[in-house]
Protein backbone atom coordinates (compact mmCIF):
# COMPACT_ATOMS: atom_id res chain seq x y z
CA UNK A 1 0.00 0.00 0.00
CA UNK A 2 1.41 3.38 -1.05
CA UNK A 3 1.57 6.08 1.63
CA UNK A 4 0.05 9.39 0.60
CA UNK A 5 2.22 12.43 1.08
CA UNK A 6 0.82 15.89 1.81
CA UNK A 7 1.34 16.88 -1.84
CA UNK A 8 -0.72 13.85 -2.94
CA UNK A 9 -3.63 14.83 -0.68
CA UNK A 10 -3.42 18.43 -1.86
CA UNK A 11 -3.51 17.40 -5.53
CA UNK A 12 -6.46 15.09 -4.90
CA UNK A 13 -8.33 17.89 -3.11
CA UNK A 14 -7.60 20.37 -5.91
CA UNK A 15 -8.76 17.91 -8.57
CA UNK A 16 -11.95 17.15 -6.65
CA UNK A 17 -12.74 20.85 -6.12
CA UNK A 18 -12.04 21.50 -9.81
CA UNK A 19 -14.52 18.79 -10.77
CA UNK A 20 -17.09 20.56 -8.58
CA UNK A 21 -16.59 23.81 -10.47
CA UNK A 22 -14.15 25.55 -8.13
CA UNK A 23 -11.42 27.62 -9.76
CA UNK A 24 -7.91 26.69 -8.65
CA UNK A 25 -5.69 29.76 -8.27
CA UNK A 26 -1.93 29.47 -7.72
CA UNK A 27 -0.81 30.57 -4.25
CA UNK A 28 1.38 33.48 -5.42
CA UNK A 29 -1.71 35.15 -6.92
CA UNK A 30 -3.32 35.15 -3.47
CA UNK A 31 -0.20 35.73 -1.38
CA UNK A 32 0.32 38.73 0.88
CA UNK A 33 1.39 41.64 -1.28
CA UNK A 34 -0.70 40.48 -4.25
CA UNK A 35 -3.52 42.85 -3.38
CA UNK A 36 -5.74 39.97 -2.24
CA UNK A 37 -4.67 39.87 1.43
CA UNK A 38 -2.30 41.57 3.83
CA UNK A 39 -1.14 38.39 5.58
CA UNK A 40 -1.63 34.62 5.42
CA UNK A 41 -3.87 34.92 8.50
CA UNK A 42 -6.48 36.75 6.36
CA UNK A 43 -8.79 33.81 5.66
CA UNK A 44 -11.48 35.82 3.85
CA UNK A 45 -10.52 37.52 0.59
CA UNK A 46 -12.77 40.53 1.11
CA UNK A 47 -12.45 41.93 -2.42
CA UNK A 48 -13.46 38.63 -4.02
CA UNK A 49 -16.25 38.12 -1.50
CA UNK A 50 -17.71 41.58 -2.11
CA UNK A 51 -17.50 41.06 -5.88
CA UNK A 52 -19.47 37.79 -5.71
CA UNK A 53 -22.04 39.09 -3.21
CA UNK A 54 -22.62 42.11 -5.46
CA UNK A 55 -23.02 39.82 -8.51
CA UNK A 56 -25.65 37.81 -6.63
CA UNK A 57 -27.40 40.96 -5.34
CA UNK A 58 -26.98 43.65 -8.02
CA UNK A 59 -29.81 45.82 -6.68
CA UNK A 60 -28.29 46.10 -3.19
CA UNK A 61 -26.09 49.19 -2.68
CA UNK A 62 -22.39 48.53 -1.98
CA UNK A 63 -22.52 50.22 1.43
CA UNK A 64 -25.20 47.70 2.50
CA UNK A 65 -23.28 44.71 1.21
Amino acid sequence: MKAFKEADWEQLALETLGELGWQVIPGPQLAPGSGERQSWSDLVLHGRLLERVHALNPSVPDNVL
